[in-house]
């Protein structure tokens, strides 16, 4: 899979996990929403990632990684975007591994915090995409 290939794969699946949170929300699937929504946020910052052809197999690597480039080394995105992202790895790792269930707060909130930060992340990478498909052959 090419660079190119890849991002709009991460950006694509990004995509589908927020509209996935969106139908789990409104089916009352508060677990499951929480769960797409990180995912949404996870796939839109490795998106991101990608454009620099960084990939990372852990959670906390993306997260991290996405932080201290995007926030604060190159400060693209505001601070607030590494605590959505972290709050979200957070919710959802508290709901899939506790014994509890998850509330319709809960995924209210996990779905506005992933809701800002695809839609935070989105003309960075599609920007980049547009420039990386006119460099293609």
């Amino acid at each position: 899979m090419t660079l190119l290939e890849t991002v709009k794969h991460y950006l694509t699946t990004a995509r589908e996990a927020l509209a996935a949170a969106e139908r789990n929300l409104a089916a009352g699937a508060y677990r499951s929403a929480v769960h797409e929504a990180y995912y949404a946020a996870f796939y839109a910052a490795t998106a991101a990632l990608a454009t620099r052809g960084l990939h990372y197999k852990r959670h906390a690597a993306v997260v991290a990684n996405f932080n201290r480039l995007f926030v604060y080394e190159e400060t693209l995105f505001e601070a607030e975007m590494a605590g959505r992202l972290q709050r979200l790895l957070d919710a959802r790792l508290h709901f899939d591994y506790e014994p509890i269930p998850a509330e319709e707060n809960a995924a209210d909130a996990a779905l506005a915090a992933a809701n800002a930060f695809v839609t935070g992340v989105l003309p960075y990478v599609e920007e980049w995409l547009k420039t990386a498909a006119d460099k293609q052959p």
